[in-house]
């Protein structure tokens, strides 16, 4: 369901223009999470291309989600925004 803006990450990545941060936003369960996934995946698999292998010691360290390049950054349950600290790892 977002065709347009996987590609727009795609070309990017390719094109070596991604933007240093992004910032994913929306109602809860539109699949942000599975979109952020697939894009790190796709930037940290070892074997390059278009898409991550799924099998490359990179990919299987995001699977787990073990993998020492990502952090995860999200809204505490209690706040309306994201701690500085949080946001300065």
């Amino acid at each position: 369901g977002h065709g347009p803006q996987i590609e727009l990450l795609r070309r990017s990545a390719r094109g070596g223009r991604l933007a240093h941060a992004l910032l994913l936003a929306g109602p809860p369960g539109i699949g942000k999470r599975a979109v952020a996934d697939a894009l790190a995946a796709t930037l940290l698999c070892e074997r390059g291309g278009e898409d991550s292998c799924g099998e490359c010691g990179s990919c299987r360290q995001l699977a787990a989600g073990s993998h020492p390049d990502v952090l995860l950054v999200g809204l505490p349950r209690d706040k309306r925004e994201i701690p500085i600290d949080k946001a300065r790892e």
